[in-house]
């Protein structure tokens, strides 16, 4: 197991994609069978930074625009998209981009402790 902070890290993927091709992981929770997908898309843009998502259906889809930094970009702290019981989702990711239009990624999945 592990631990960063008072969170769980219950999954990782790394992977290399071309701006606006998609990324999906699919894994399952602690004490689940179901599965859960997260798909990923980096897209040029004139917003530094920015990072949205929306769940639809068994899927969580996280859009990252404008980040263009070869020396690296990730969240200030992991953040949040989900529940799971009495427990917070949170996912924490590392990018680079290499190249004009070529997407480097660790992401990160985490479990916040129970009724934090």
């Amino acid at each position: 197991m592990i631990k960063v902070g008072d969170k769980e890290q219950i999954n990782s993927f790394s992977f290399v994609v071309k701006d606006n091709e998609i990324a999906q992981a699919e894994m399952t929770f602690p004490g689940s069978n179901v599965p859960f997908r997260l798909s990923f898309t980096f897209l040029p843009g004139d917003v530094s930074g920015l990072a949205e998502w929306k769940w639809e259906s068994d899927i969580v889809k996280f859009t990252f625009r404008g980040w263009r930094n070869s020396l690296g970009s990730s969240f200030s702290e992991p953040a949040k998209f989900g529940d799971l019981g009495n427990r917070k989702i949170y996912l924490q990711i590392a990018h680079h981009l290499i190249g004009p239009d070529t997407n480097v990624c660790q992401a990160f999945v985490l479990l916040g402790a129970p009724n934090a």
